[in-house]
């Protein structure tokens, strides 16, 4: 029992992004992902930054590479103010961190830090620094209870803001979408039985009504490109077609024939 625990909390710290320094203390799948994180940028391109986020991107470079990788916190998934908040606090009571204390000056390299982390996010991860939630109480029931589930399941491996916030629209972008997902470790949505096929449409149906009713504008220029697009591609497709003609079934008869042939003489023989 205490071991399960043990690893339960070493885990939940992991996704809080206040795991030990080395990957290789916490579990193997863990570690997988405090790799694939630090294997990701380790710095920031702040010229078009704020100069109060230029000079706060220096602290946070300076005091968060004192326990870990600058990349584990880069890439990570935290984006709102609160989630950094959260982060900070964590980290700041690691010793060696710089950030232990409650003097004025330590405090204000929190804020600075938080500050930074908070400004990053709402410039770098746009597609998953908007609403988490959807006002679903004007949707049918049928979608409100669809939300329910889209909700439980799809909050088990990011946050909800990255669905809600997609550039995704389009009935077969949300089939690859949910396809994707569900073949995800741990996303309760892989299997083939009737109550996972089920889970899938639930979330399937409602993010294609949800796109219907929040993304109205964006399924118009998706539609209208895609009409574009295959517009361009129809005459060049045509132009294939007719130049195929019969030769190539006439190509293909003949060399049927060939490799036909020598059979034939040997059963002659």
């Amino acid at each position: 029992m205490k071991n399960k625990l043990a690893w339960v909390s070493v885990t939940f710290v992991v996704f809080a992004l206040a795991s030990a320094v080395r990957a290789d203390d916490a579990p193997p799948s863990t570690a997988a992902q405090i790799r694939k994180m630090d294997k990701g940028p380790d710095s920031i391109d702040v010229s078009n930054y704020p100069p109060e986020q230029q000079e706060n991107y220096k602290v946070f470079a300076s005091k968060c590479s004192q326990c870990h990788t600058l990349a584990r916190a880069i890439n990570s998934p935290y984006v709102s103010r609160e989630e950094w908040s959260a982060y900070v606090a964590k980290m700041s009571q690691k010793k060696g961190s710089g950030l232990r204390g409650d003097s004025a000056r330590v405090e204000k390299l929190r804020r600075d830090i938080i500050s930074f982390l908070a400004y990053d996010s709402s410039v770098r991860k746009k597609d998953i620094a908007g609403p988490r939630t959807i006002d679903v109480s004007n949707y049918p029931p049928e979608q409100q209870a669809n939300y329910l589930v889209f909700a439980a399941k799809c909050s088990k491996c990011h946050s909800l803001a990255r669905p809600i916030n997609a550039q995704y629209a389009l009935p077969e972008e949300w089939t690859a979408y949910v396809d994707k997902m569900a073949k995800k470790k741990g996303s309760g949505l892989m299997g083939d039985s009737a109550e996972m096929k089920k889970t899938r449409e639930q979330i399937l149906s409602f993010l294609i009504y949800d796109s219907s009713v929040r993304k109205k504008a964006l399924i118009e220029r998706k539609t209208a490109a895609k009409s574009r697009y295959l517009g361009a591609f129809k005459p060049m497709l045509s132009r294939n077609a007719s130049s195929l003609g019969a030769r190539p079934r006439k190509a293909f008869s003949e060399s049927i024939s060939s490799r036909e042939e020598p059979r034939s003489r040997i059963s002659a023989r």
